[in-house]
Parts: C-alpha cells; sequence; structure tokens
C-alpha cells in the first residue's frame, strides 16, 4: 500500500515525497528506516523527512538516496539549532514554520514575520542559504480563525518580499480542518495563495482537482 502511494505520487510530478511515520517516540527512528526503504524501493524522487524530533530527522538523513527536505525547522527550542548545522553547506532544503514557545501557532501576520526574521538570523548564522528555506507561514483553519486566509497571505508576501530566494510553501488543508466542503475550501485557498507568492505546498498530487488549480 505505502508502495503505491509512493509510486504514484512520483509519477503525477511530486517535487518530495513526505516520509513521516507518526508513531510513539520509541519506535521513530527504526520506523522511519523501514518507511525510507519502502518509498525509496519504488521512486527516486526525493524524500521529505518529516519529524517533530529534529534529531530523528538528522539521524535519518543518510539513509536518503538523494538530497531532499527536511520537515521541519522552526522557532521552537533547540529545532533550528539542531537541523541547520545538518543542512548548512549541502543541496538539503528546509521547512520553517513560523511558530515559536511563546506564541505557539500566532495569527497575526506581523507576529509570523517577525518569528521568520529570528529563524533567518538563525540559519544565516548557522552558514544556511536563502535558497535552501520554504518558509511555511501556517495557516489555521478557518473553523477557529476567521482571517486566517488573510493573515497567512499577508506573512506569505512580506517574507518572499524580504527574501525573494526563500520558497513558500503550506501546509494548505489546514485551513479546512473541521470544516465542510473541505476541498472546495482547499482548491480557493490554494489559488488565492498563490497570487500572494506560495509556490509549494503540501498536498496530494494525484488529485485531480488540486493539479486543475495548479
Amino acid at each position: 500500500y505505502i508502495k503505491k502511494l509512493a509510486a504514484d505520487q512520483a509519477e503525477y510530478g511530486a517535487s518530495y515525497i513526505d516520509v513521516c511515520p507518526g508513531v510513539a517516540p520509541e519506535v521513530e527512528r527504526q520506523t522511519m528506516e523501514w518507511l525510507i526503504g519502502l518509498v525509496q524501493s519504488v521512486t527516486d524522487t526525493p524524500l521529505s523527512i518529516d519529524s517533530p524530533d529534529p534529531q530523528v530527522i538528522v539521524d535519518s538523513m543518510p539513509l536518503a538516496k538523494v538530497p531532499g527536505l527536511v520537515n521541519s525547522a522552526s522557532n521552537e527550542a533547540g529545532k533550528c539549532e539542531t537541523l541547520f548545522p545538518a543542512i548548512a553547506g549541502t543541496d538539503w532544503n528546509v521547512v520553517c514554520l513560523t511558530c515559536d514557545d511563546e506564541h505557539g501557532v500566532p495569527s497575526e501576520a506581523e507576529v509570523k514575520f517577525e518569528i521568520a526574521q529570528d529563524i533567518m538570523r538563525k540559519a544565516k548564522e548557522a552558514g544556511v542559504r536563502e535558497s535552501q528555506i520554504f518558509f511555511d507561514p501556517v495557516v489555521t483553519t478557518l473553523g477557529t480563525t476567521p482571517d486566517a486566509l488573510i493573515s497567512f497571505m499577508g506573512a506569505a508576501r512580506k517574507i518572499k518580499e524580504t527574501w525573494p530566494e526563500v520558497t513558500i510553501t503550506s501546509g494548505l488543508t489546514n485551513i479546512s480542518h473541521g470544516m465542510p466542503l473541505r476541498k472546495k475550501i482547499n482548491m480557493q485557498f490554494l489559488s488565492l495563495a498563490m497570487s500572494a507568492g506560495m509556490t509549494s505546498a503540501i498536498l496530494d498530487p494525484t488529485s485531480m482537482d488540486m493539479r486543475t488549480v495548479m
């Protein structure tokens, strides 16, 4: 089943195949190794190594056949400090979420941008190139934050204007969490976010609906 998912995503043009075990911490490393092995047995598409534990990501990077994406850094304690030295001077890229320990996931575009500024400072200090950064201004659900789209687009525009070489990405389906007509909301968000400079998204590349919007 997992091999088919990976092969289908590669066939439909995915830039990265996300590998995220989503298991208990004590078995995450061995599960990540197993998962990477399965995916790489059917495709050479680069991987997005995805874990809430930055050390698991770093430990798993050597298993990848080619450099890919690490997912993710943020201004939460220890994440930038662990991931940035591991990708500095390499061809790996990194997703950076605009959240931190103080604000969690902020709803204001200005706070998202302030966090992005601090993350970029840490990246440059570690020797990470601007072009290696995939900033995700972390959209929240419309169900609890009615101006979530406006906040996301405002932060995205400001980040892209300030650092033109970064990529703007998004886990776009977050916007419709808990809402009716999720597919329609996701499609509209994708279209509008692209107008604000988003050129990357975590999505299902096999979905004809998403492909139509792109």
